[in-house]
């Protein structure tokens, strides 16, 4: 089985720890075709049918600067555009129309936390809400960093018994 060349570094790291793998490797020393090799020669092995995933292309599209700049553009515009009142004649755009196809535009790059600020802002008002695409990945780590920011606010505790204040 071969392994397509569309999985990065990155993809592969995650599926060995995902599908807890023994594949000794260490991602700051070995390159991606090190990563690929060692695990195509694992599922040859051992033939496991769950990875022969791996010889499709990758379904994870990975943006270009260009139109990851492109992406952040749009959103800037959009929230530039709430801030200011949600007022037509204060933005870059000429009607309510083109707002919303830019907004419905990005909406599916929602991994991108600048996409998800803007629509946030524009479903403050628009009825009804634009839905925001998210990969599971990202959500999970949303929900981690809303556990943990729950966990970190400051709490009362009155603790009881005798004290002794010296001045």
């Amino acid at each position: 089985m071969q392994i397509h060349t569309s999985y990065n570094k990155k993809d592969l790291c995650h599926i060995i720890q995902t599908f807890s793998l023994g594949i000794d490797y260490d991602h700051k020393i070995n390159n991606r075709d090190d990563i690929r090799r060692k695990l195509q020669d694992y599922i040859n092995k051992y033939e496991i049918e769950e990875l022969y995933f791996l010889n499709e292309e990758n379904k994870i599209t990975r943006l270009s600067v260009k139109e990851k700049n492109e992406i952040l553009a749009s959103a800037k515009k959009i929230i530039s555009f709430c801030k200011n009142g949600y007022n037509i004649e204060r933005s870059l755009y000429k009607d309510y129309y083109e707002i919303l196809c830019e907004v419905k535009n990005i909406a599916k790059y929602g991994d991108i936390s600048s996409v998800r600020r803007a629509l946030k802002l524009f479903n403050i008002r628009h009825e009804p809400p634009v839905e925001i695409f998210i990969s599971e990945n990202i959500k999970l780590q949303l929900e981690q960093k809303k556990l943990l920011k729950k966990l970190s606010i400051p709490v009362l505790q009155c603790r009881q018994g005798t004290f002794l204040i010296e001045f």
